[in-house]
């Protein structure tokens, strides 16, 4: 009866289409989903789009869990692929290119094991399939957890002695080999192509002011990116910046007292950098140099310092710092590290695509530690750079193996950062002590699942 209900309302809406929305039509879909008819699902979608409106990933997950479970042939195999495709090409030509999240790919994913189970004479092609969605899924899930590590242990079990799975292995830091099967795992640089999409986006960022604090924003971003032409193009090693930080990540490091903000913080991590022959570029926000945060004649001294190297980015009121070193950071390309404990999770880091994102910053961010006793100044600095191999999901070039980084995370995991405890600015404006493992994501202990072909 609620269905004949629910359908009888749909149809009325039908006659009324500013009453036809994107959640409707949702719900009807899933209701038919719920009741086993699929047939009537893909009908609605196809409504749904001649309506104008755009399926969204939670409808394309509820049809891909229903339908793995009533795949009888292969023909119906076949649709399970095109609606998996149908999903990536929708949300990939979102304003903001989207991807599919773990649940989605585990249901596309399974619905080929099972084809592979239930239809052994159709095995061979369900087995390929499957690949073709691994690969866009390796991309995608940097840290899956059992939800799909579940479903990829039960395809490799498909061909016995063909595969050999070991759970709980560990890569070598320095040779970067598996424990199990001895393969080197890689460091997956961003592609060119990556680097210019995140450009693209990231230079959209100043357009969400519309203050009149807009005008100053937008001169110091037209600024910022005259002088990363010339820094990019600088070929003096000496004068060739190889890091980018994020000064306020850096300030309010360990300060336990409100407004906790610290020059001296900055200027420390600054001066072990030097030291290391690195050549920094910092960002600090206008509001900091008032009298709240600059608290004596040191701070002063610290920053007439950083003004005459011309290397200090004071980012204008309006405009989030964030924006201006994520920018510069990407801009500089290949040999720049981004210097924060920062997991940029924040809104604004949702207006770039995930799958680029990530893949950026598994190689381009270096997180920092370092102790203070009582007010002596700081000391132990030390800085972690990106390990030499991804620390993410990846198949072998020659494809003999697969590794994947066991989480215990959330389903919706897809970046490193889910093994740690959020561990943001807030956290360290009140002061947490943390061990540096639970803190610094690149350096946090991780087991790996390793599939791989028996020799």
């Amino acid at each position: 009866q609620d269905k004949e209900e629910a359908l009888a309302l749909f149809a009325l809406a039908k006659r009324r289409p500013n009453l036809l929305t994107e959640s409707l039509f949702t719900n009807i879909v899933r209701m038919h989903v719920m009741d086993g008819d699929i047939q009537s699902a893909f009908a609605i979608i196809k409504e749904m789009r001649a309506a104008g409106i755009e399926p969204r990933l939670r409808l394309f997950r509820s049809v891909l869990e229903a339908h793995k479970t009533v795949i009888k042939s292969w023909a119906a195999a076949e649709r399970h692929l095109a609606l998996y495709n149908d999903m990536k090409s929708t949300l990939v030509n979102m304003p903001i290119p989207m991807y599919p999240d773990e649940m989605a790919y585990a249901h596309a994913l399974e619905g080929f094991c099972l084809v592979a189970e239930e239809l052994p004479e159709e095995k061979g092609k369900a087995i390929q399939a499957f690949e073709e969605i691994l690969e866009d899924f390796l991309d995608d899930i940097l840290l899956p957890t059992e939800a799909s590590l579940s479903v990829i242990k039960r395809r490799f079990a498909l061909e016995p002695g063909v595969w050999s799975v070991e759970e709980g292995c560990v890569i070598d830091d320095d040779s970067c080999q598996c424990s199990h099967c001895k393969a080197k795992l890689l460091a997956i640089e961003p592609s060119d192509a990556a680097r210019e999409a995140l450009l693209q986006q990231a230079d959209n960022f100043p357009s969400s002011l519309t203050d009149g604090r807009k005008a100053k924003v937008d001169a110091s971003w037209a600024g910022l990116k005259s002088k990363l032409a010339q820094w990019a193009t600088e070929t003096d090693p000496a004068r060739r910046i190889t890091c980018v930080i994020d000064g306020a990540n850096i300030a309010y490091y360990k300060q336990n007292y409100k407004g906790g903000w610290s020059f001296p913080n900055i200027h420390a991590v600054i001066k072990h950098l030097e030291s290391k022959g690195h050549v920094w570029l910092l960002f600090v926000h206008e509001s900091h140099f008032g009298k709240r945060d600059v608290k004596s004649l040191e701070d002063l001294q610290i920053i007439e310092r950083w003004k005459e190297t011309g290397r200090l980015w004071i980012v204008p009121h309006g405009a989030n710092d964030d924006w201006f070193w994520l920018y510069a950071a990407v801009y500089l390309g290949k040999g720049v590290q981004v210097i924060s404990n920062d997991f940029m999770r924040d809104h604004h880091y949702e207006m770039l695509s995930q799958r680029y994102f990530q893949r950026w910053r598994d190689r381009r961010q270096s997180f920092f530690n370092f102790f203070r006793v009582g007010n002596e100044p700081i000391n132990n600095i030390e800085i972690f750079p990106p390990a030499p191999y991804s620390k993410r999901a990846q198949r072998a070039e020659d494809r003999s193996s697969y590794h994947f980084p066991v989480s215990d995370a959330p389903v919706d995991s897809t970046d490193l950062s889910k093994i740690t405890r959020e561990a943001g600015d807030s956290k360290a404006r009140a002061g947490v002590v943390r061990k540096k493992e639970d803190e610094l994501p690149n350096q946090a202990p991780l087991k790996w699942l390793c599939v791989s072909r028996v020799k």
